[in-house]
């Protein structure tokens, strides 16, 4: 028969064990989610809402979504679009002046940076 402290001591082994088993099926999940997660990344980009011409932010900054369409004629320059900013990300149509939002790749805005700046 088992002494108490025997009985206790093989406990502990076993939640132990099971602590570890828990640890490393939780790493192996958390692992293969960041990894899958990575192709995610520009899905979760193109579920942001376009930005609306109209609201507060994309009027402060004179943006329209066809750049030649611009109300501005000393800031806007021919071939100044967002495809070609500083600020503009391709693969998720994110503007770093509007990061909630996704823009036109033909639009404009009075910030319009060279990429080559």
């Amino acid at each position: 028969m088992k002494t108490r402290q025997e009985s206790h001591a093989t406990a502990e082994r076993g939640v132990t064990d099971i602590k570890r088993r828990r640890f490393l099926q939780r790493g192996v999940c958390a692992s293969g989610l960041v990894l899958l997660g990575w192709q995610a990344v520009p899905a979760l980009a193109q579920q942001k809402p376009m930005l609306d011409p109209e609201s507060y932010p994309a009027r402060a900054l004179d943006y329209v979504q066809n750049a030649e369409e611009a109300r501005d004629p000393d800031a806007y320059r021919a071939g100044q679009r967002c495809d070609n900013c500083e600020f503009f990300t391709a693969e998720t149509q994110v503007c770093g002046l509007f990061p909630d939002h996704r823009v036109a790749s033909q639009g404009w805005c009075s910030s319009w940076t060279s990429e080559d700046s």
